[in-house]
């Protein structure tokens, strides 16, 4: 039996954009004018702050690298 080990921590959290690369908030501010919405942001243990978007119009999803690439082919699986 797989154990959820995902905690109550708010999805964005208030300090999202120093804790991002400057090009990683770059990239969030300036695809907000194409429908795309910061979703979450990934924290995991030890790694870097991964930001995750969505379309809102497509429901698509991507992540902001650190150089501020929008990478559509992530790799996340993605749960209800």
């Amino acid at each position: 039996m797989a154990v959820d080990t995902r905690n109550t921590d708010d999805p964005i959290p208030h300090n999202w954009n120093r804790r991002l690369t400057d090009m990683q908030v770059m990239t969030i501010n300036r695809y907000e004018s194409y429908s795309w919405d910061l979703w979450f942001i990934r924290r995991p243990r030890g790694s870097n702050w991964i930001p995750v978007l969505r379309n809102l119009h497509t429901g698509d999803t991507a992540v902001v690298d650190e150089d501020g690439e929008l990478v559509s082919d992530h790799g996340l699986i993605i749960r209800d």
